[in-house]
């Protein structure tokens, strides 16, 4: 997948394209529908996403490190990522400055958001007033559901600090990986990242293929049995022990 750095973006004879936007922390089923919808026949045209590398602050702590964000759009299809630093020349961006940028790259076929896609200066435009700045544009407003239920990040974030990753693994397209870094005689969390933070306690864990128990407390995470291993690593939380 190719990365398209937002801010390097230069007048050029635009791409066919059908694109989606979207923060994508956890790409979960809601993600996977808006996708379809924009790929839905769309082969001839580049998939590309548009999302972003920093956050806006209102979004909280991400699920995810950007790393693994780009690999579950490149793992569901998408051919490019447009990335985007979220600061303050962004934020004060209007709409239709925003998709005029956009178009310097792509020649919009589709474009594919949710449901309740807000965006421009103080977030003033919604999806309803997209065909209005893009007349040419096929719009598809998408609601990122589960079953009828509305699916979305901050769900995820509060199954994971009440400790609960089944109920995260139930709407996330890939279950809950947990980044990992070798530290002292400890793995650990990358402080860094600012990741949402699993709650403590003992869960059942899937390394490698095989299943095994790891204590989850604060930044750190002990295994039941010794991990040879010491480079950077994931393991997939499959669910929390009862106490």
């Amino acid at each position: 997948m190719k990365i398209v750095e937002w801010k390097k973006i230069r007048p050029a004879d635009p791409i066919p394209a059908t694109v989606s936007v979207g923060v994508f922390d956890a790409f979960h089923c809601g993600h996977q529908t808006l996708a379809a919808a924009a790929f839905a026949e769309s082969s001839a045209a580049v998939r590309a996403a548009v999302t972003f590398r920093r956050l806006p602050e209102s979004k909280g702590r991400p699920v995810y490190p950007f790393s693994m964000r780009l690999e579950d759009l490149r793992a569901c299809g998408f051919d490019e990522a447009v990335v985007i630093d979220f600061d303050r020349a962004f934020a004060a961006l209007p709409a239709d400055a925003f998709f005029a940028r956009l178009e310097q790259r792509y020649r919009l076929l589709r474009l594919t958001v949710g449901s309740d896609f807000r965006c421009g200066r103080n977030r003033r435009s919604s999806a309803a007033d997209l065909e209005r700045l893009l007349p040419q544009t096929e719009i598809r407003s998408v609601m990122l559901n589960d079953g009828g239920r509305k699916v979305s990040a901050s769900d995820i974030k509060r199954y994971l600090r009440e400790g609960r990753p089944e109920a995260a693994n139930a709407v996330l397209v890939r279950p809950y990986r947990l980044p990992l870094r070798w530290c002292g005689r400890r793995f650990a969390v990358r402080r860094r990242s600012g990741l949402t933070v699993l709650a403590d306690g003992r869960y059942e864990a899937e390394i490698g293929g095989e299943k095994q128990t790891v204590r989850v407390k604060g930044a750190f995470v002990r295994f039941e049995r010794e991990i040879l291993v010491k480079k950077p690593m994931e393991i997939v939380i499959l669910s929390k022990e009862k106490e």
